[in-house]
């Protein structure tokens, strides 16, 4: 069995630190808990964010062992709930990078440089636009699904006010994007649920 030390994320909100264990095809993600104010389980909300990230930069991640003074193993179910829940992160990353000026300009193409320059700056300046609703929905999604879903309702409602002709293409692939993640939510609270009931079954 090989071993290999890494620790991920510097900031100050990450406090997972781990390494990979390799045995035979399997990889096994080995958090170490004795150290931070985690509970040392899935269910405690500042362990499931730190796994998150740390899933984040690792691939084909078999198995995770949280090790406290006692240690919780994670397998199969538990290991494709984490995956769902990284495709969403990953969703929102690339919701995000979306720039809809882009769009503008090819609806205006005699827009003078000044002017697309100044439409750019506005567009990422926007509360509402992707670059601002998707890297915060993403923060509250890693940091709290329950506020998660407050901050989605609420961002949804104010763009659903708005009435900006000119914002109209952006609103309109922003809501498309919202539904979209929505379904994926839902998709992944389905798939729990599923799985619990099989549990107990």
């Amino acid at each position: 069995m090989s071993k290999k030390d890494k620790s991920k994320f510097d900031d100050e909100d990450i406090i997972c630190k781990y390494r990979l264990e390799y045995d035979s095809n399997k990889v096994t993600m080995v958090a170490d808990c004795k150290e931070c104010n985690g509970g040392g389980e899935l269910n405690d909300g500042t362990c499931l964010r730190g796994i998150l990230k740390g899933f984040c930069q690792e691939f084909n991640v078999d198995n995770v062992i949280l090790s406290h003074y006692i240690e919780t193993k994670y397998t199969d179910e538990s290991i494709q709930m984490l995956r769902m829940m990284v495709e969403i992160i990953n969703d929102l990353d690339q919701m995000s990078i979306r720039r809809p000026y882009d769009e503008y300009f090819k609806q205006n193409p005699a827009l003078s440089s000044t002017l697309k320059n100044k439409q750019k700056d506005t567009c990422e300046k926007c509360d509402l636009g992707p670059g601002k609703v998707f890297i915060l929905l993403k923060e509250q999604y890693v940091k709290d699904i329950h506020g998660f879903y407050e901050e989605y309702n609420n961002l949804l409602g104010k763009i659903e006010e708005n009435e900006d002709e000119e914002c109209l293409r952006c609103i309109s692939a922003t809501k498309s994007d919202l539904v979209y993640l929505f379904n994926k939510l839902e998709n992944l609270r389905a798939y729990v649920i599923y799985k619990g009931f099989q549990i107990i079954i």
